[in-house]
């Protein structure tokens, strides 16, 4: 049976985080405001379990016979290739003020940011080839966020960091467009 190119999908994403929310975003409007992340070209899920063995004498001899799962942590590791000024301010700096005499650049106090950011989030990933709506859409899932590499330029390859996304909760919803090919 032959592939189904027009199953893949060739695109981005994006990772939308409103911080210090009580409730659930009401609309896309508090996602767009909060730190937007992307462009994301890189996602896979990262399951951590915690166990617990049994042990058990069989003839004299100790074998593992059980093993219990106690906890389960639960995320995704992403890589973008877009740092812009949000992206530096949430995890890198506290913003030092405005210089009136140069308009071009914003001062920030290196290494005072966040380091992780905490809040409800929406990710979405598109696919370029047919239209600028999302394929795959997953919003109001509360998580974690801690960048794992920091920036990279080596002068190349477009810069690129890595996030590591802890799911605090697994709710919210996901949409799947069933035809990625139309609008």
């Amino acid at each position: 049976m032959a592939n189904d190119t027009s199953k893949l999908i060739i695109g981005s994403g994006e990772l939308a985080v409103v911080l210090d929310l009580a409730a659930v975003p009401v609309d896309d409007a508090a996602y767009d405001a909060g730190v937007v992340l992307g462009n994301i070209v890189s996602l896979s899920p990262s399951d951590e379990s915690e166990t617990k063995e049994h042990m058990g004498m069989y003839k004299g001899v100790k074998v593992r016979d059980d093993i219990f799962i106690t906890g389960l942590k639960k995320g995704f590791k992403l890589t973008c290739d877009e740092f812009d000024e949000i992206g530096f301010r949430a995890f890198y700096s506290a913003a030092a003020g405005v210089d009136a005499t140069d308009t071009d650049y914003t001062k920030y106090i290196p290494l005072t940011g966040a380091n992780t950011l905490r809040g409800y989030a929406r990710m979405r990933i598109y696919d370029g080839r047919y239209n600028t709506n999302p394929v795959i859409e997953w919003r109001d899932f509360t998580c974690l966020i801690r960048m794992s590499s920091p920036p990279t330029f080596d002068g190349e390859n477009y810069s690129s960091y890595e996030l590591d996304v802890t799911l605090l909760s697994v709710v919210g919803t996901v949409t799947v467009k069933k035809d990625i090919t139309t609008a």
